[in-house]
């Protein structure tokens, strides 16, 4: 082991690397209890019609809000997510449209809302300023405003937890309130960390592969996501049962020092979870260390529990490559590179 990196049972990296954490993003980690306390009650005032169809238009991390919130959903309700410049001709007039973008300015979600504010009343959009807002309130279509100031991936609080009020006061899922408060009162953020830190000692220096069932896929891809923008690295992610009828195969002629994160779910289909055993005895056998997180209980519970870890897991890295978590230079280099959006 690397020195001045800590042991696995050790909960935090010593002192003097979080120099490499310039903008304080462990601070916002850490304050996730009270950031879902503080955006829970955002969304009262928006107003929808129930619908059978939800579609979330949203990029990078604003889409993956919206997965989070399609795998919690389930089959209840036909949910979309749309990541691109064209709003989907299929769409019926009667669907809920919701549109997110952190900074208001995401050029992909601009496009689709300007189309569906033309012809759609059953919409409302989240940002935290911008064009959407400025858009939405030419438009006099509902916006719901969250704070500034924090990473876009990071504000995945301010983005879940007010929708599922929403739909749960237009009567489409069930009472979550609940749910969600008893998770956040009894919730133990030094546990996440730490568990966050002893994952990223594992991942240093490999190449993360993270897999979990169809359902439970945004989870394993946001941990993916986590990895790309904070560490700065290369990350992939998969699903069962898909991956086992074509990336299997990758492990006949392994050509990376990959490390497998397997996330299993209680309520996984018993084959799945079959499938994952399986997964593990190959990769195992074709020299890839695979750490497994099981996550049960309600739903709530077992999604952020691993989200968190992920995101701490992803933070550390960071700190163990010695470089800031928070700026994506190269992505807004290339925004820059882009141009302005007409």
């Amino acid at each position: 082991m690397e020195k001045g990196l800590p042991k696995e049972e050790e909960l935090q990296f010593p002192q003097d690397y979080y120099q490499y954490d310039k903008e304080g993003m462990k601070a916002i980690l850490d304050d996730f209890p009270n950031q879902v306390r503080a955006s829970i009650n955002l969304g009262n005032a928006i107003e929808i019609t129930k619908s059978k169809n939800i579609f979330w238009f949203g990029m990078g991390g604003s889409a993956i809000s919206g997965m989070l919130l399609k795998c919690y959903i389930g089959d209840s309700v036909q949910m979309g997510i749309v990541n691109d410049y064209d709003f989907p001709k299929h769409i019926p007039e009667d669907a809920l449209l919701i549109f997110c973008s952190y900074s208001g300015n995401t050029e992909e979600t601009l496009s689709c809302y300007k189309t569906a504010a033309r012809k759609y009343k059953n919409v409302f959009s989240i940002s935290s300023g911008g064009k959407l807002q400025e858009i939405a309130g030419m438009n006099r279509l509902q916006h719901m405003k969250i704070p500034k100031g924090i990473q876009p991936r990071n504000s995945i609080p301010y983005q879940v937890f007010p929708v599922l009020r929403i739909l749960e006061n237009a009567g489409i899922i069930a009472n979550v309130d609940q749910e969600i408060m008893k998770f956040i009162d009894k919730i133990d953020m030094k546990q996440f960390a730490k568990h966050g830190a002893e994952l990223a000692l594992k991942l240093k220096n490999k190449i993360p592969i993270v897999y979990a069932s169809h359902r439970y896929y945004p989870v394993a891809y946001r941990l993916k996501c986590e990895i790309n923008e904070n560490a700065k690295v290369h990350a992939f992610s998969h699903e069962f049962p898909e991956l086992n009828h074509n990336e299997i195969l990758g492990y006949t002629m392994l050509k990376g020092n990959f490390y497998g994160v397997i996330l299993r779910f209680d309520d996984d289909h018993r084959r799945t979870q079959k499938r994952m055993e399986l997964m593990k005895g190959i990769m195992k056998r074709s020299g890839v260390e695979v750490t497994e997180l099981a996550l049960k209980g309600p739903m709530i519970n077992k999604m952020f529990s691993a989200i968190l870890i992920g995101d701490y897991a992803s933070y550390y890295l960071a700190l163990a490559y010695k470089i800031d978590p928070s700026p994506v230079n190269l992505i807004e280099k290339f925004k820059k590179d882009m141009g302005p959006y007409v």
